[in-house]
């Protein structure tokens, strides 16, 4: 330990370059400001999504501290300590599983509903028959 300190005062006397140490010349003078100009301002999209997180935020906590009551204390214990299971079915359970959309349809036309040319084919096949 005694050593170390040596090391290190003998670094600081010789003006030794390393790391956290940089050449004088590239060093701070005194009353220099890192940042003169300042962090930029943000923009309209930036507030309005910094807006909309608090938002959901907000609201997301609200849920929660409504449906925490519910929830089971033995899914709380196990989602506290990190059971990614657990704490995907308090989400689910808070905010609602997500709806996935099904298309039943073949290139934009219902399954369900004969096409114009098919109505014209099964009146002739009708017709063919009677």
């Amino acid at each position: 330990m005694a050593e170390e300190i040596k090391i290190e005062n003998i670094r600081k006397e010789k003006g030794l370059v390393g790391y956290k140490r940089p050449p004088k010349e590239y060093q701070f003078k005194k009353g220099q400001i890192s940042n003169p100009i300042g962090r930029k301002p943000e923009t309209p999209e930036q507030k309005v999504i910094k807006k909309a997180i608090k938002e959901f935020v907000k609201e997301y906590k609200e849920k929660l501290a409504a449906a925490l009551p519910k929830i089971s204390p033995i899914l709380i214990a196990k989602a506290m300590s990190g059971d990614i299971p657990a704490i995907k079915e308090i989400n689910d359970r808070v905010m609602g599983k997500p709806t996935t959309p099904i298309d039943i349809t073949t290139a934009g036309e219902s399954l369900l509903r004969p096409t114009a040319e098919e109505k014209t084919k099964a009146l002739k096949a009708l017709k063919e028959i009677e």
